[in-house]
């Protein structure tokens, strides 16, 4: 995929390794493309105001990596999304060039292989052609979705990750790897060691496995100096799957998540909002309440979508707490969804099934008590 990739195993606990792995590439961005020393000089040296972009559906940790890579949110553009939850290509192209002629300086593109809310994967490729265009690192967050480019449904859209100048994944995730592990790629491993590398000449290594003091410290490529030996069961469940194990494990999750999706849409008291990869999002729309009212005023409307963002949110803490099923929650437009992430390869139909019957018996008790009955 990538050319001279350098490779950095994270070991954080797993609520931050993810957050670690995009801070690595992105101080790595700040080093190349900020016009200082950051180094020497910190950010207080830059010439001009620095910038980054994202869209509204990007993961947080970009955020907070670029606050305490110490540029502040505010450095942070916002790039609208499409209907269709992907980064808008164009708006990127207008925004970036928009800041250039108001003196900022971009820094760089996080771009999504598989949101988080919704399993969309941005336009990488036209996303790809603005960053070259106007200079900018493009890094891509394929910590979930990245997988994905095993199939042979998304293996085009998940192609030109290898455009990116760095990409973070998380094998944690769809790669069936126990928490925590995840890891950050750099095409110019020479930046990385630039941007992080701090060791005496004494024992400054060539990287090469013949020269006398072996490969490079893995402290040079990140802030870590020791850490514990995560690659480890990386290596062993790749060995166990093989290439063949994964893609047919990743390609039963998408194929369940589309199973998901046409149930839902067959039903009459569920509602799909959204769905790619193996993301599902839906909810429970209580249709004899919703048959029963056909509101013309916008106040009535909101009062609906509100009891419904109440229902659903009453069910979902039923049902975590029932212990039938788990489902995560997310916002997407003002409402609130319910949202089914399949990621574990021993997931089958009647898993799906199950989840489903509870969902709509817990929506239906609410739903009755909601209407007094």
């Amino acid at each position: 995929m990538l050319n001279h990739v350098s490779i950095g195993v994270r070991s954080l606990p797993a609520a931050k390794r993810f957050y670690e792995a995009t801070l690595t590439a992105l101080g790595v961005a700040r080093h190349v493309k900020s016009g200082v020393d950051v180094r020497a000089a910190g950010l207080r040296g830059a010439p001009q105001p620095l910038r980054f972009y994202q869209s509204a559906e990007g993961h947080s940790c970009a955020r907070k990596a670029v606050e305490l890579l110490g540029f502040g949110s505010d450095a942070i553009r916002i790039v609208p999304a499409m209907g269709d939850y992907r980064m808008d290509a164009g708006a990127l192209d207008r925004a970036i060039a928009e800041d250039v002629a108001a003196g900022m300086r971009p820094i760089a593109v996080v771009a999504s292989a598989g949101t988080v809310n919704t399993g969309a994967i941005d336009p990488l490729d036209e996303i790809a052609d603005v960053c070259a265009r106007h200079n900018v690192w493009l890094h891509v967050d394929a910590a979930y979705g990245g997988p994905a480019i095993l199939t042979d449904e998304y293996r085009a859209q998940l192609a030109p990750v290898a455009r990116a100048d760095s990409v973070a994944l998380d094998p944690h995730k769809w790669m069936f790897v126990p928490v925590e592990a995840g890891f950050v790629l750099v095409r110019d491993g020479e930046a990385m060691r630039a941007a992080y590398s701090l060791v005496p000449p004494y024992i400054r290594t060539r990287g090469s496995s013949s020269a006398v003091m072996g490969l490079p410290w893995f402290s040079e490529y990140g802030f870590q100096q020791s850490r514990g030996f995560r690659a480890l069961k990386v290596w062993m469940t790749m060995k166990q799957f093989g290439l063949a194990g994964h893609r047919a494990a990743v390609e039963q999750n998408v194929a369940l998540a589309r199973y998901l999706a046409d149930r839902v849409r067959e039903s009459r008291d569920l509602e799909l909002v959204a769905s790619g990869l193996s993301v599902v999002c839906f909810r429970y729309t209580v249709s004899e309440a919703s048959e029963a009212s056909e509101v013309s005023e916008v106040s009535e409307a909101s009062e609906a979508s509100d009891t419904l963002n109440a229902i659903n949110r009453r069910l979902l803490e039923r049902l975590q707490l029932g212990g039938e099923a788990f489902l995560s929650s997310t916002e997407l437009g003002g409402r609130f969804v319910l949202r089914a992430c399949i990621v574990n390869y021993l997931s089958a139909r009647e898993d799906i099934d199950r989840m489903l019957d509870a969902v709509l018996r817990i929506g239906a008790e609410l739903s009755r008590r909601e209407s007094g009955v």
